[in-house]
């Protein structure tokens, strides 16, 4: 894995770099032509935080698996309704940093619950043929129960 800085030799080949991204990219066959690893992961956050449910399932495996501390969920269909809930319960979203390399993406992102204090959460995405396959979150729970 490697991380790149504004004065590194090597550059990312995406058009639109956001400031928190890091990561080593490769080209994963994607849904719609190309996508790369990061590009999904980013997507994926950007889908959730504006609550473009169609946008998010796009880049879903049909049989993704999700697990978190505070549930699991089988298959898209299942998953962005979860995620539909959830959002519900948030004033925002944050990400911090994202890294990555030929098909897994870390997210270091915040949750800023309604009325509570933010929650730190790691995201590790797993991607195959272009959409994200398997999510897997952590973060401390009990300020969101």
């Amino acid at each position: 894995m490697y991380e790149f800085r504004p004065d590194s030799v090597h550059k990312p080949h995406i058009r639109r770099t956001p400031s928190w991204w890091c990561g080593d990219v490769r080209r994963t066959r994607g849904h719609d032509g190309d996508m790369e690893p990061i590009q999904i992961a980013t997507t994926y956050f950007d889908s959730w935080k504006r609550k473009d449910f169609d946008g998010l399932r796009a880049i879903l495996a049909d049989d993704v698996t999700f697990s978190g501390p505070m549930g699991t969920a089988s298959g898209a269909d299942d998953y962005v309704k979860q995620l539909a809930g959830f959002i519900e319960m948030l004033d925002d979203i944050t990400v911090e940093k994202m890294v990555a390399d030929d098909r897994d993406v870390l997210t270091w992102f915040n949750l800023h619950p309604k009325g509570g204090e933010r929650v730190p959460v790691v995201n590790w995405c797993h991607v195959e043929d272009g959409r994200a396959q398997r999510v897997r979150v952590v973060f401390d729970p009990r300020s969101l129960l």
